[in-house]
């Protein structure tokens, strides 16, 4: 496809646009997250707050208008505004590339809450690893170019870094969903609970996995236009927004659980035992449930309750 205004300076104005609508939601949700979660761990809450909202969403966003507002206005829109890439560009690709890095690590934690296997979250740092890595070989190479078309000399970063994201996430929604769905008791409360995290689990990786293949998409086949950036833009904002999402409906998977039916308690000790070898099985076997049940509870509550 040949590049024009459309595809050039028109891809990034509406890569800034949908990215700052993104930024608004962003802002309220840590509004919500700080007046629903007052309890949680320091740690979470300076990442969240800190780290994110004050510090890195909010640069990656100052930076993504300052590219745009250079191009249409400090150049004029001109054909040749963007023979020279602004500054924020290169910059802005390593704040995405750390972003989505740490929030993929914040999924991780709960994974291993799961799982407790290191090899199975071993996958997951290697990709972001893999994530970082092309990043950073991105604003290395970058940095020494003079244009955008010479960018397509160093692609093999972009396709790095992208790859290694959505294998990333689709390892982390996968594993997540497979050990939800082995902690199923068969009693209806402790099903419906996690029912609703695997569908949590499946909407917050579908949106970012489908924008990052886009990205790539877009890039391999229209690499002299800027679509591919637009998605590129809007890429760490829906990752934070679905981070975010997630603590923020914690409330709501807990009203799930206390609010289903069929509560069954068995003691896990009882004050007369059975008679016959038929009745002592079953009486095993109901222990046996109960310990199943408490502690999968046990395991689903603590991955609601974040350090």
């Amino acid at each position: 496809m040949n590049a024009n205004n459309d595809n050039t300076l028109g891809a990034c104005l509406l890569g800034v646009i949908v990215a700052s609508i993104f930024y608004g939601i962003t802002v309220l949700q840590t509004y919500m997250y700080y007046r629903r979660y007052q309890h949680d761990g320091k740690l979470l809450k300076s990442t969240i707050g800190l780290l994110f909202t004050r510090l890195l969403d909010t640069i990656h966003e100052v930076f993504a208008i300052h590219v745009i507002y250079t191009v249409l206005v400090t150049r004029n829109g001109s054909p040749t505004a963007l023979s020279a890439p602004p500054w924020s560009v290169v910059v802005n690709v390593l704040l995405t590339g750390i972003s989505d890095v740490i929030v993929r690590l914040l999924f991780c934690q709960r994974l291993w809450k799961f799982s407790s296997n290191r090899f199975v979250v071993l996958p997951v740092f290697l990709g972001n690893a893999c994530t970082l890595a092309g990043a950073i070989a991105f604003v290395v190479k970058a940095a020494t170019l003079d244009s955008f078309p010479t960018f397509k000399t160093v692609s093999w970063t972009w396709y790095l870094a992208l790859v290694s994201g959505v294998a990333t996430d689709l390892i982390l929604a996968t594993s997540l969903v497979f050990y939800l769905w082995k902690s199923r008791t068969g009693f209806r409360r402790t099903d419906s609970m996690v029912q609703v995290l695997i569908m949590y689990c499946i909407n917050t990786t579908l949106l970012t996995s489908l924008c990052e293949t886009t990205c790539f998409i877009t890039l391999a086949t229209m690499p002299d236009t800027f679509v591919y950036y637009t998605f590129f833009t809007i890429l760490p904002k829906l990752l934070l927004n679905s981070l975010l999402a997630t603590y923020n409906a914690r409330d709501t998977v807990r009203e799930t659980y206390r609010g289903s039916g069929d509560l069954i308690s068995i003691p896990l000790s009882s004050p007369t035992y059975g008679r016959s070898v038929g009745t002592g099985a079953m009486n095993i076997d109901q222990t046996l449930d109960t310990i199943r049940i408490h502690k999968v509870t046990e395991t689903i509550s603590d991955m609601l309750k974040e350090p």
